[in-house]
């Protein structure tokens, strides 16, 4: 077989190849960015040398992939200069929509399991998984599925970072003498729910069934002993008290190492009021009697409903693996439907958060 032969089939093979990672690697909805690595692996001296080519945005199409590799000569150095061919995930991408793994086995993997992910064979019975997400996550999020998974599947823990080199199927392999066509073993079937991924998580880590560490869910190992309300959670809400609830989170915000402000003392207080089942317009009483500087009715009503707001989409997103309320989950959550095109910038605070709380 000729060269340009040789050639014109590993391009056909690639773009058929490749259409098992479409909305990750291209027509991805969301704008995640890959730098194109190229690594080169030296036998005799025993080195490697890599070098990023250039960067791609995965929301463009295949014929934009094709495109793109063409002009960067990728076909012609994988085959001619046995250059191996990886996407690696930009370290400013700061939301992905899916996570990946390395150097997965089958023998690991269940049925079930098999259904989420899509294998990508890069040795003889050696696999990479990409597993698509129903939506955006922050990296910090990702790193928290992605540690999970690559400890239930026994998948190479030392591949966990987020700007690990994945390679693409349709290209040659030379990190062994003999070479490897990188190919697609079989695509998944179904989306992973990420959120039910996080809750299962802190779960496990937290009624002992894991071995990393429970703030790996995103949250406290024992809320209890971190938390301003010790044994108030464990009462009824005949004997809760509203107000001695907000003195609890007034004392223990003060003898933080950093100021809270009062907007998040109200959303904390709003949302322990929220998950003991009080009515909207209880709420407000109480919050309004808690405050002196809110018995103005309209400041109070347009304060009110803002603050409300946040504290039932937290509760919607996080109750009851949060009985504690975190400002930093709900900032994180609302940072990922911006950057998912979720938010119109032409609405009022409150009515993208009715949206998004009508959504859940």
């Amino acid at each position: 077989m000729s060269f340009i032969v040789e050639l014109k089939q590993l391009e056909a093979d690639f773009e058929q190849q490749v259409k098992a990672l479409e909305g990750i690697v291209y027509n991805n909805p969301s704008s995640v960015f890959f730098d194109v690595v190229l690594i080169k692996y030296d036998y005799k001296n025993n080195s490697t040398k890599k070098m990023a080519l250039c960067k791609w945005n995965a929301t463009k199409n295949l014929r934009d992939l094709m495109r793109m590799l063409f002009k960067e000569k990728v076909f012609i150095k994988n085959i001619a200069e046995y250059e191996n061919v990886y996407f690696a995930v930009t370290q400013k991408t700061k939301f992905l929509n899916f996570i990946w793994l390395d150097d997965l086995k089958l023998e690991n993997i269940s049925q079930k399991q098999l259904e989420y992910i899509t294998l990508i064979e890069t040795s003889p019975s050696n696999y990479q998984g990409w597993i698509k997400l129903d939506r955006l996550y922050s990296e910090n999020r990702i790193q928290q599925m992605k540690h999970y998974l690559i400890e239930q599947l026994k998948a190479d823990k030392a591949a966990a970072a987020k700007i690990q080199p994945m390679r693409l199927p349709g290209f040659y392999s030379y990190k062994r003498i003999e070479p490897f066509y990188v190919n697609v073993y079989r695509t998944a079937d179904k989306v992973l729910d990420g959120k039910a991924l996080l809750y299962k998580i802190y779960n496990v880590y937290n009624k002992g069934g894991g071995t990393a560490k429970a703030d790996a869910a995103g949250g406290s190992g024992n809320w209890k002993k971190n938390s301003y309300y010790k044994k108030e959670l464990e009462l009824s809400d005949t004997t809760f008290d509203p107000n001695d609830e907000r003195d609890m989170i007034i004392k223990w915000a003060e003898k933080q190492e950093y100021d809270i402000d009062k907007n998040i003392i109200d959303i904390m207080f709003i949302y322990q009021l929220l998950i003991r089942d009080y009515s909207e317009s209880d709420i407000f009483l109480h919050l309004q009697n808690s405050r002196d500087d809110l018995h103005d009715k309209h400041k109070a009503g347009d304060y009110f409903e803002r603050t409300y707001l946040k504290a039932l989409l937290f509760k919607k997103l996080f109750f009851p693996m949060k009985k504690l309320y975190e400002n930093r989950l709900l900032n994180e959550y609302i940072d990922e439907q911006k950057a998912s095109g979720n938010w119109d910038y032409t609405k009022k605070v409150t009515d993208n958060l009715k949206i998004l709380i009508d959504s859940i």
